[in-house]
């Protein structure tokens, strides 16, 4: 593997650290700003359904005003300017009961490159750029209009969605063409409906069923459809996969009180091996007890979880979480109900209320000051860097460890090692493929805290 192929993903950013000493820092509740307020003096403020992203730069939400006029607001320099790139007001004439106003709504959004992405609605409608937003191309399924009520691409070209009645639309081409087929009854549990759908890979599919009674259960497939399984879960509202193995889920659990049925506990799950398996992190009453909407990873660590009024961090997994919306004026902004979260540093929300909002986490600790006593020495050795090196550190007692290689701009590169270590000094070698000429870090994470080291890497 070279290292100009390494995947792409994001870890702790360190760009803008400016010395080669050790920087000590642990996570603190960051900080929330409106980035973004959209608003028509003639219709009211719009809601925001979903947000997403495709990389820190290039993140959409998608909302509808009380009028049901919906519309997609996008930005590509990771939020500093917002525009609405597609509105859409077209009346459904043709749907039986509806009334005289009643508009399309656009309900998911997949954008799986910072090129392509894919919203689709009610009426059965999808609309597609490949130029994220500076046009889009409408296409309508055929058929009854249904809803297609979400979306779930694994990859450019891969993906599904779902509409009611059982359903199900694949795609092989990145959205260009849908082929439609029908969700065979027998392999739902009785009494159970499909109600959305989640494509891991373009062979591993997740059908969520739900009953009246409020069960849910997965179906998993790892052939594309010819053999299905079922997997226990919990309520779920919204599913993220950060790669074909790990993902979570978010939603709510068993009515708490019988006289107010929104009461529910919070509840996040977590899988490992693609699907096939749940393990639940979270099963427990949150404050406002309404359970969760939305959730979001920016990689194996690091996630967010919202609902309503709160929103609920994680930097292990899912371990354990952390409210992170100390100070958030929700009578002026609204209500959580979309997160996207390219990068642990950065979030997306969008609220009830037309805004959207930036969650910017706050480092805290001691710049530039070297190791002390008892504390954890981290060194890259040699430094300057020319050919093979190695990093070296030393743990004051055993402890879980893992050591990542990020850029000048804090994009991770590889992890080097990971695991636990017994206290001492530790050598770990640089991988052998040269690196590029220039400045890089390696970043050695320990329970709670992040160790930084600046090394340079000489071209010549």
């Amino acid at each position: 593997m070279t290292w100009q192929n390494m995947i792409y993903r994001s870890a702790r950013s360190v760009a803008g650290i400016l010395c080669a000493l050790v920087l000590i820092v642990s996570e603190t509740n960051g900080q929330w700003m409106q980035v973004d307020e959209v608003a028509d003096t003639a219709i009211g403020r719009p809601f925001y359904k979903r947000m997403r992203s495709a990389d820190p730069g290039h993140i959409m939400g998608i909302g509808f005003y009380p009028t049901m006029m919906s519309f997609v607001r996008s930005t590509t320099d990771g939020g500093s300017s917002w525009s609405t790139t597609l509105r859409d007001s077209t009346v459904i004439s043709s749907v039986a009961g509806a009334p005289a106003n009643f508009a399309r709504v656009m309900l998911d959004i997949a954008c799986p490159t910072p090129r392509l992405a894919i919203v689709v609605g009610d009426s059965g409608t999808i609309w597609r750029t490949t130029n994220w937003g500076n046009s889009w191309n409408e296409q309508q399924m055929p058929g009854p209009h249904h809803p297609i009520v979400n979306i779930s691409m694994c990859d450019s070209l891969n993906g599904l969605a779902y509409q009611p009645r059982n359903v199900l639309l694949h795609t092989t081409d990145g959205g260009l063409h849908w082929t439609s087929s029908t969700i065979d009854a027998s392999i739902l549990p009785e009494g159970y409906v499909a109600s959305r759908v989640v494509a891991i890979d373009p062979h591993t599919w997740l059908i969520a069923a739900t009953s009246t009674s409020g069960g849910m259960e997965f179906i998993r497939t790892a052939d594309a459809g010819t053999t299905w399984k079922l997997v226990e879960t919990n309520r779920l509202v919204a599913v993220h996969m950060v790669d074909p193995n790990n993902g979570w889920t978010a939603g709510y659990g068993p009515q708490i009180d019988s006289s107010n049925s929104q009461l529910r506990t919070d509840v996040v799950q977590v899988t490992t091996d693609g699907g096939n398996s749940w393990r639940t992190l979270v099963d427990a009453q949150n404050l406002p007890a309404f359970g969760l909407y939305d959730i979001a990873f920016s990689d194996i660590r690091n996630g967010i979880a919202i609902g309503g009024l709160k929103a609920l961090r994680t930097s292990n997994g899912g371990a354990s979480w952390n409210s992170i919306v100390d100070d958030l004026d929700f009578t002026t902004i609204g209500s959580l109900h979309g997160i996207a979260f390219p990068t642990p540093e950065v979030a997306f929300a969008g609220t009830e209320d037309g805004h959207i909002l930036r969650y910017n986490a706050r480092i805290s600790g001691v710049a530039g000051r070297q190791a002390e006593a008892g504390a954890i020495s981290l060194r890259v050795i040699p430094n300057p860097l020319h050919g093979q090196g190695v990093v070296q550190f030393e743990l004051p007692e055993s402890s879980p460890v893992c050591i990542d290689l990020v850029d000048g701009l804090g994009r991770h590169l590889v992890t080097i090692a990971e695991g636990n270590m017994s206290a001492g000094v530790h050598t770990i070698a640089l991988p052998d493929e040269r690196l590029p000429g220039g400045t890089y870090y390696a970043c050695l994470h320990v329970n709670a805290c992040t160790y930084v080291t600046r090394m340079v890497v000489t071209s010549n």
